[in-house]
C-alpha cells in the first residue's frame, strides 16, 4: 500500500498513475495478493506474491517435497545399513568357513590330525585377530 500511495503521490506526472482505474487496478491486485504494476518486478517479489494468492497449494507441494525428501534419506540410510550388514556377514561366513574349519584341512595343518577342540581353539585365536576392530561383531561372538 505505500508503493502505491507514494506512486499515486509522486512530484513528477509521469511517473504517477495515468488514470484512477490505473491505480484501482493496482489497489485490487494488492487486496488479491497479485504483484502491483508500481513496483519494481522481480522473481522474489513475483514469488512472495505468489506464496500469498495459494497457500494451501504451495504448503501441500512443500509438505509432499519434504516427505520425498526425508523418504529418500531413509531409503538412502537403509540402503547403507543393509550394504554393512551384508559386509559383515560376508566376513563372518569367510571367518567360519576358512579360518576356523580351514585349519582342518590337511594341506594347512601340515598332515597333523587335530581335534575338534583344537579347530575350534585356532578358530578362537584367529577370531581375536579378525576381528579386533569390530566390536560390535565381536560382541556378538561374545569376544572381548
Amino acid at each position: 500500500l505505500d508503493t502505491i500511495a507514494l506512486t499515486a503521490l509522486h512530484k513528477e506526472p509521469g511517473r504517477r498513475y495515468a488514470s484512477v482505474e490505473a491505480l484501482a487496478e493496482d489497489v485490487r491486485r494488492h487486496l488479491d495478493f497479485a504483484p502491483i504494476r508500481a513496483r519494481a518486478d522481480s522473481w522474489l517479489y513475483r514469488a512472495g506474491r505468489f506464496t500469498r494468492r495459494h497457500r494451501l497449494g504451495v504448503g501441500a507441494a512443500l509438505a509432499v517435497s519434504l516427505t520425498v525428501i526425508v523418504a529418500a534419506g531413509l531409503i538412502w540410510h537403509q540402503r547403507q545399513e543393509a550394504r554393512r550388514h551384508q559386509a559383515r556377514a560376508e566376513s563372518v561366513v569367510e571367518l567360519v568357513a576358512e579360518d576356523i574349519f580351514g585349519a582342518a584341512v590337511p594341506a594347512r595343518s601340515r598332515g597333523a590330525t587335530l581335534t575338534a577342540r583344537e579347530v575350534l581353539d585356532l578358530g578362537a585365536e584367529r577370531v581375536e585377530r579378525r576381528l579386533a576392530d569390530d566390536l560390535e561383531l565381536r560382541a556378538r561372538w561374545g569376544t572381548t
